[in-house]
């Protein structure tokens, strides 16, 4: 009932602590968190503290668009892991102020749900930063040959035509 509420404290406080990079328009910043607290809100209202229902693991899609957004703009692992508190405090704050402060069980089924949703968000972080790696390790491994290539011969002919055959496949996708 107090996704607004929630939405403004987060964004206040997640601009006080400057953990979106500089220039970052609020509707960027907001981007998933009402569709989080939304799953979060039919996880609690189905609560069971016990288990982490399906639910919850379905978030991780929630959560990997969202990690995926933030990786993209610029965010590192702590300033994720850092936004996802200042969530669980907002709404632990909005709940205080509203006179509804959450129980024992609300509150493990909310933590549970966000270490689903940081989990997830690091994941798809370590996934793009592998596929970053394995771009510069092909980039350098491609330098590595065209410079022992260079260095092979003074034939200017045939380092010409065998830089040919190493260039024509690695260009020929990009063009």
């Amino acid at each position: 009932d107090r996704r607004e509420d929630i939405l403004a404290r987060f964004i206040r406080e997640v601009e006080q602590k400057d953990l979106p990079p500089p220039g970052l328009p609020r509707s960027v910043l907001v981007d998933h968190i009402p569709i989080f607290l939304e799953e979060i809100d039919l996880e609690l209202s189905a609560g069971s503290a016990a288990r982490v229902s399906m639910g919850a693991v379905e978030v991780s899609t929630t959560a990997r668009q969202h990690g995926q957004q933030r990786w993209n703009l610029g965010y590192d692992v702590q300033a994720l892991v850092r936004e996802y508190g200042v969530l669980r405090h907002a709404i632990l704050q909005t709940a205080k102020a509203a006179g509804t402060p959450l129980t024992a069980d609300e509150g493990d089924i909310l933590a549970r749900y966000l270490n689903v949703g940081v989990g997830a968000a690091i994941t798809e972080y370590v996934r793009s930063r592998e596929e970053q790696l394995k771009a510069r390790q092909s980039d350098l491994e491609f330098l590595t040959e065209a410079g022992e290539l260079l260095g092979s011969s003074l034939d200017y002919q045939s380092t010409l035509s065998r830089l040919m055959r190493l260039l024509v496949p690695r260009l020929a996708d990009f063009c």
